[in-house]
């Protein structure tokens, strides 16, 4: 800032007096000394503006940052206490889930441990059934072997006995040829035929027929044999142009409580069967074959 003196120069220079001169001297000196005084005034007070304005930007910045460091120290304090809070929520709740999984381990292990037991039970008496089953296995394997024994002993008396048998059967010869000549019982050319014979009338083992009677019982079954007749029983109650009739021995089966089996021997077999039923109780089975010369009449009787 610059002072104006130029006044004061032209009166000094203009001037006649010397008290004139100090006078305009003194006035310049004095318009300086103001004009620094001023100068400095403003200076100070700019310095002091300056600095006030320092130190309230510094206070301003210092609260600012007192004022961020607050809320960054309430926010920090904020997350750590927000983290330790989830820390131990996670913490509690892992611990939770762990007592569920070692509660359901525990359970499933106690399971576990009861079926082992069972099964270790069930092995331990397996292996005493397998111990006993070998003990009569043994037991079993020394039967069979002493049976083997027996039978080897009865095979050699078998064959002792058969070769007994066909030196008798030699020896008796002349009596199969009486037999032969023997016509009570029928003709044959040999012994075999004879008894091949007497078995079809005797031995029972041939399926004659099975009959639905629908009773839900088992019945008694009694069978009339005639030969040469139209039929048997029904309306004439015998037979009718034929031989005399006869009873035949029969074995009865009965698979179910509404059928029954009849069984006779192979001489009172008749082909090609046909049944037909006369009533309730009574059957006539006769044959579909013209050659076939037999006939039966079949009577379910008292209910068994």
């Amino acid at each position: 800032m610059s002072v104006d003196v130029s006044k004061e120069c032209d009166f000094i220079n203009q001037a006649i007096k010397g008290g004139e001169v100090r006078k305009s001297l003194s006035g310049g000196i004095q318009k300086i000394a103001d004009e620094v005084n001023k100068y400095e005034d403003a200076q100070n007070q700019e310095q002091t503006d300056f600095e006030n304005a320092q130190k309230r930007e510094q206070s301003n910045y210092e609260t600012k940052i007192d004022v961020e460091f607050d809320n960054y120290k309430s926010d920090l304090i904020k997350q750590e206490n927000d983290f330790e809070d989830a820390q131990e929520k996670e913490q509690s709740d892992y611990e939770a889930k762990m007592d569920d999984k070692w509660s359901g381990y525990k359970k499933t292990m106690d399971s576990d441990e009861v079926i082992r037991e069972q099964n270790e039970d069930a092995r331990q008496s397996s292996e005493q059934k397998r111990e006993a089953d070998e003990t009569t296995r043994q037991s079993n394997e020394t039967t069979r072997k002493q049976n083997e024994i027996v039978r080897q002993d009865n095979e050699a008396t078998r064959i002792q006995n058969e070769t007994a048998r066909e030196i008798a059967f030699a020896g008796m010869q002349h009596v199969d040829a009486n037999l032969e000549l023997s016509a009570a019982r029928g003709t044959f050319d040999n012994l075999n035929d004879r008894l091949n014979y007497s078995e079809g009338e005797t031995l029972v083992n041939k399926e004659l027929i099975t009959i639905p009677h629908n009773t839900n019982s088992y019945p008694n079954v009694r069978c009339i044999c005639t030969s040469y007749g139209a039929g048997v029983g029904g309306a004439g109650e015998g037979p009718a142009g034929g031989t005399e009739s006869y009873l035949v021995n029969a074995k009865i089966g009965y698979p179910d409580t509404n059928n029954v089996k009849i069984y006779v021997p192979a001489n009172y077999l008749i082909r090609s069967p046909v049944l037909q039923q006369i009533n309730n109780r009574k059957y006539i089975l006769a044959s579909s074959d013209k050659t076939e010369t037999k006939s039966m009449l079949i009577n379910l009787m008292e209910v068994a």
